[in-house]
């Protein structure tokens, strides 16, 4: 098969970003040696091991999402289906967690580019346009790295959904939720209702913010539609595609999105873990530095492109998602989902516009971008790679406390309460569907309260009594103590508790209530 230029540039980049995302989890994966194991995950592991818990309690045969990192579950509803299907899907396969949490991002990663490339292809106009925006997209970022030296770690560095490269980087259902938004941003001519109302149901179930940015951005494009033709046309604009596109997303989307909304506000568990999961958007010249060079060109090059003949999704998009990214509720941050992309797109006519007023060479001024967008990517690959060099805590688990866990899983019930250090928590859970005191700063309700108690146990100066009290108060059943516990509080008196594990410097004590 014959590929024109544009699409070897796609197939290249496409496959640079695949292997860019997949190496350094393979070189982890392999450096554990004796000692140690890779926990699986190189960017926000606290996020990536409460992904890995929601699959266990798919493994487990459970299909209700229960909050795995407190005391009291409550009674769960159906949320997170997608992590508790893989989880599902895994064991009927029998395929290790984290093989197939890694092995569906690799594939969503791959249908993410085919998603972009083709969403390109419809929205510009030369080859030259829709190849520098691919590869900008693909593989860009801000410029964060330049406040690197001052200690300042901005978003470019950790909002992994506003990022094509860094949402391939950390997750599945990032690059497989923007897939999805960018097909229904610009559907086939002749999708059939159903395919988009599959699609739609998956996307609120994988990346429900994506079905409220579908909704206003092409709920826009109905406003413009309107206004860009004479009234007597009216019936023609109510028969409009992007109308169509508003009725089929939000007839399928909201009903999921409010039952979701529902659940988290009426259940009283959940509505404790929802009152603690507040993510506002970065301060605004955070933002700025975030999304520049590509934001300071497609500021320049908006005008351009709302004169280009299908560049409009770009522009509203780009508009319309500053506007939810700042709008004044709790959840700014997931509408930064994709934002990188318009930038990209938008930023391509910003070169364009200045390479024909200033008599500057496109291609040179695309290379001059890429090497300011590269370098954020660069140092978060090589800030993982470094840590794993280091065996660092936060990405590895000794072979001691893999041993613990197993143990854990084998021998202590799903409804009794475990209490470690903060960290091992954390691990709890994903590796065992054990319940914890504390292990989420979100997913574990009151949980500052909780870090503060469950550090205090190992770390305070507390007596034997009031420890005691504390376990009893609790309700805790297991107490697990290893390294990083010693870590806490060396030395820490527990001999009133009976010993049932022991090995490698880990033990775990039951809790005679």
């Amino acid at each position: 098969m014959h590929l024109t230029s544009t699409k070897k540039v796609y197939l290249v980049v496409s496959t640079l970003v695949l292997v860019m995302v997949s190496i350094p989890y393979l070189y982890a994966g392999f450096q554990g040696g004796d000692a140690y194991q890779f926990g699986g995950f190189l960017l926000n592991p606290i996020d990536g091991n409460s992904y890995l818990s929601k699959m266990r309690q798919g493994w487990n045969g459970s299909w209700k999402f229960t909050l795995p990192y407190t005391t009291n579950p409550g009674k769960g509803a159906y949320l997170f289906l997608f992590y508790i299907s893989l989880g599902h899907l895994a064991r009927l396969l029998q395929i290790p967690l984290l093989i197939m949490f890694h092995g569906v991002r690799f594939i969503g990663t791959a249908l993410m580019l085919m998603s972009m490339a083709r969403f390109f292809d419809l929205t510009l106009e030369p080859p030259r346009l829709k190849t520098s925006a691919f590869s900008l997209a693909a593989l860009g970022s801000g410029l964060g790295w330049t406040v690197v030296p001052w200690g300042l770690f901005t978003a470019d560095f950790w909002v992994a959904e506003a990022y094509p490269f860094l949402s391939a980087y950390a997750n599945p259902h990032f690059p497989i939720g923007l897939a999805i938004t960018l097909y229904l941003i610009q559907p086939a001519e002749k999708s059939r209702i159903y395919v988009m109302g599959i699609m739609t149901a998956l996307l609120a179930l994988i990346l429900p913010f994506g079905v409220v940015i579908l909704i206003v951005l092409h709920g826009t494009l109905v406003l413009d539609e309107f206004f860009s033709k004479p009234y007597r046309k009216i019936t023609a604009v109510i028969k409009a595609k992007h109308l169509k596109y508003v009725g089929v997303i939000g007839g399928i989307g909201l009903p999921i999105l409010v039952y979701e909304w529902w659940v988290t506000n009426a259940d009283p568990v959940l509505s404790l873990w929802n009152e603690q999961n507040l993510t506002p958007s970065p301060p605004f010249w955070d933002t700025l530095l975030s999304f520049s060079p590509a934001l300071i060109l497609a500021i320049m090059g908006i005008r351009k492109a709302w004169g280009s003949k299908n560049a409009k999704p770009l522009v509203y998009w780009g508009i319309m998602g500053a506007v939810l990214m700042y709008f004044p509720w709790s959840l700014q941050r997931r509408f930064m989902l994709g934002y990188y992309i318009p930038m990209a797109g938008l930023a391509v006519f910003g070169i364009e516009h200045i390479s024909e007023n200033l008599q500057v060479r496109f291609k040179s001024m695309v290379i001059a971008l890429m090497i300011f967008v590269v370098p954020t990517n660069a140092i978060v690959i090589l800030s993982g790679v470094q840590a794993v060099k280091q065996r660092a805590p936060q990405i590895f688990l000794t072979k001691n406390e893999v041993q613990a866990l197993e143990w854990v899983k084998k021998n202590v019930r799903e409804d009794d309460v475990i209490l470690s250090s903060p960290t091992t928590g954390l691990y709890i859970p994903a590796y065992t569907g054990r319940q914890v005191y504390y292990g989420h700063p979100f997913e574990t309700t009151e949980a500052k309260h909780k870090r503060r108690e469950a550090e205090g146990f190992f770390k305070e100066p507390w007596t034997s009594d009031q420890r005691k009290s504390f376990l009893v108060k609790n309700e805790i059943d297991y107490v697990f103590y290893g390294p990083r516990e010693k870590k806490l509080g060396e030395g820490i008196d527990l001999a009133y508790l009976e010993v049932v594990y022991e090995r490698g410097g880990v033990k775990i004590y039951e809790v005679n209530r």
